[in-house]
């Protein structure tokens, strides 16, 4: 009863994942029962279009959440940017819909449980008006409290080709919370001292497949965590598609089977001849890049506005698959 799941970023509504993110929330349900865990914190961004609900995305979201009270499993809730009709207030959002089966948190407030409080700041447009909030709950918290959010910061890995750098005012290496978890950003990755993003619980686009999806399992008592993939309590095979890019067909033919691929067409390779071999191994979708001579050539970074430095300081700092620095700028700068 000291474990709480904390996780971010669903999206539900997001093009053609409907079915996945289903079966990924009753598996998380799945998840908390068999290991006795009565509450989820979900930091954000439920849902996805920020204008409407289509019925079958919000018939979902009920039919999830009705099971998710049927086993007696509470969620505490707070509005991320998807949220929101209107970035600068938390007046309308998709939350209000599902007040009856989730605790919804509609302005910055805490709360305790199993003996710790937990902070909660929904997303705020304004990075300078959010940094206010936060020094005011934090000279109101103490040095064992928790602070869960929505928000992007500085130095965090938006997703697999950018190190955000100095792209964000938002950091809380220097506040007293015991650890800061934040929706946002879909990738899981620990950043500075205490901050913790759990990422997505799917990938939603190529710059996020290859990534570890999951959620974070807290001990309240212990003051620890650990990240569980989907992968690692999912039958073989049975997990949701993913999005993998390469320029080696070879290289990635075992895992095409029931995943999403871009591929870049090489000199002297047939587009329908690549097409045909990724869809007989099993591919559900595939696009190929066709970069023209000039593509993979640094000459059209500019319109990049500096994404080019960053890009160039990421490759130089971490590229541990030893990834050619030309093709990626061509997925980069979007040539598909």
């Amino acid at each position: 009863m000291n474990k709480v799941i904390i996780t971010a970023d669903w999206h539900f509504g997001h093009p053609e994942r409907l079915d996945d993110l289903k079966w990924a929330f009753n598996k998380l349900l799945d998840y908390c029962v068999s290991n006795c865990i009565k509450k989820i914190m979900m930091l954000g961004d439920l849902t996805h279009n920020r204008e409407y609900l289509t019925h079958d995305v919000s018939n979902v979201i009920a039919e999830c959440f009705q099971r998710m009270c049927d086993l007696g499993i509470e969620m505490v809730l707070f509005p991320g940017n998807h949220d929101m009709f209107n970035r600068f207030n938390w007046e309308i959002t998709s939350l209000k819909p599902f007040k009856k089966f989730i605790n919804l948190v509609e302005n910055v407030s805490n709360f305790e449980y199993c003996g710790r409080k937990f902070w909660c700041v929904p997303f705020i447009e304004s990075e300078q008006v959010y940094m206010k909030v936060v020094d005011t709950v934090n000279d109101l918290a103490s040095e064992d409290d928790i602070l869960l959010t929505h928000i992007g910061i500085t130095n965090a890995t938006y997703n697999m080709c950018f190190l955000i750098q100095n792209w964000s005012i938002v950091n809380f290496d220097k506040t007293k919370f015991s650890k800061v978890y934040a929706g946002h950003f879909h990738c899981h990755q620990k950043v500075g001292e205490k901050s913790y993003i759990p990422g997505s619980p799917i990938p939603f686009r190529f710059d996020e497949g290859l990534v570890n999806h999951g959620f974070i399992v807290y001990n309240v008592k212990e003051n620890e965590h650990e990240f569980i993939e989907f992968g690692d309590i999912s039958e073989s095979g049975s997990t949701p598609p993913d999005f993998i890019t390469s320029d080696d067909v070879d290289s990635i033919i075992s895992n095409v089977k029931g995943n999403n691929i871009k591929i870049l067409l090489k000199e002297g390779q047939d587009e329908a001849e690549i097409k045909k071999k990724l869809k007989d191994a099993g591919a559900l979708k595939v696009i190929v890049v066709k970069p023209k001579d000039e593509s993979i050539k640094i000459d059209k970074t500019e319109m990049m506005k500096g994404g080019k430095d960053i890009f160039e300081s990421w490759i130089n700092y971490d590229n541990p698959e030893g990834l050619n620095k030309d093709v990626l700028l061509v997925f980069l700068l979007g040539r598909f």
